[in-house]
């Protein structure tokens, strides 16, 4: 039962907004765009590695269109797993950072996770859309403080300094966390795509590893220690 005084919905605002957001996006283009309109939505704001190879045009094009991606999605199911695991992890990120460190952090690790996913396959033509780039990057935050939250509050926010990397290296929560995504990332990733889609695991890690070494740069307001 509810407790007297806590949140109906204990999710960040960052996070109603950005859920807000992309579900509005996802259904104007189900529902509102006609197919061919639909197709220059892609082609202006999903990341696209051989555009981004195509000449100076190309790269600038792209600029935009690394960050852009994660605010689209390529069906309902796709956007549902996003919205679940950005809550999960989304929302004590964003109560710990408050909201525009945590839109900056958000922009920070999505073009991060399309950079990685560039470097590895720079001439693919394969269409990149989602938050799990970014929601990856926030994994990696919440691996660098060791999962800890603080239990005080209403709604819980992730706590304490981050780790330092001799740190995480002894723990073995930690570390067994790691290693565990990292293989389910490139087992699904490699060899078990999703209704004929690949999932894009060179986001997923460029987006984890960006997380993990970007969160000393956003402290949590008042705190003395990176």
């Amino acid at each position: 039962m509810r407790q007297r005084g806590e949140p109906l919905v204990n999710l960040a605002p960052a996070i109603v907004f950005f859920l807000v957001l992309m579900g509005t996006i996802h259904l104007v283009r189900s529902l509102v765009l006609p197919p061919g309109l639909d197709r220059l939505v892609l082609y202006w704001f999903a990341f696209i590695p051989e555009i981004a190879s195509y000449g100076l045009f190309g790269l600038l094009h792209q600029l935009w269109a690394a960050v852009t991606y994660s605010l689209l999605h390529g069906s309902w199911p796709h956007f549902f797993m996003n919205g679940v695991w950005l809550a999960i992890f989304g929302s004590p990120l964003a109560l710990r950072m408050g909201t525009w460190p945590f839109v900056l952090f958000w922009i920070a690790t999505a073009f991060s996770a399309a950079a990685f996913h560039f470097a590895i396959d720079p001439f693919s033509p394969s269409i990149l859309v989602g938050a799990s780039g970014a929601i990856s990057g926030m994994m990696g935050a919440a691996t660098r403080l060791g999962f800890r939250v603080d239990r005080r509050r209403a709604q819980r926010a992730f706590a304490g300094r981050p780790m330092t990397f001799d740190e995480v290296m002894r723990s073995r929560a930690v570390v067994a966390f790691i290693v565990i995504w990292l293989v389910l990332n490139l087992i699904t990733g490699l060899f078990l795509p999703m209704g004929g889609t690949a999932i894009a695991w060179q986001a997923h890690i460029g987006g984890f590893v960006a997380g993990f070494f970007l969160l000393p740069l956003f402290p949590a307001p008042g705190a003395r220690h990176f």
